[in-house]
């Protein structure tokens, strides 16, 4: 796009049907997208669209955390599937011995 032509370089071809389940959007991004569809004055409009930005990034930063949560739960339960597998391998070898042991005396 050529930004110092921007009246030349536009795009009316429409947006196409809605591509997600509207019926899923939270309430608070709902009624901020309405204020961006239906407010008159651009001061309005752009509010709308800063406070729907604020509140999208609350969402990802809160998902961001809860991912990390799950990766610490996840990185701790596989370390104790590793040491149960460690000491199993030691059980199994430590009887193998003891076998062998019995056979020689």
């Amino acid at each position: 796009m050529d930004w110092n032509n921007i009246n030349t370089d536009r795009d009316t071809s429409g947006l196409g049907p809605i591509e997600y389940d509207q019926s899923r959007v939270p309430n608070l991004i709902r009624k901020y997208a309405d204020d961006v569809r239906t407010k008159t004055y651009g001061q309005e409009v752009r509010e709308a669209q800063a406070r729907n930005a604020e509140y999208a990034g609350l969402i990802a930063s809160e998902a961001n955390s809860k991912a990390t949560i799950i990766e610490h739960k996840t990185h701790h339960r596989l370390a104790i599937v590793e040491i149960s597998i460690s000491i199993s391998i030691i059980r199994i070898e430590f009887s193998d011995t003891l076998n062998s042991l019995e056979l020689i005396s």
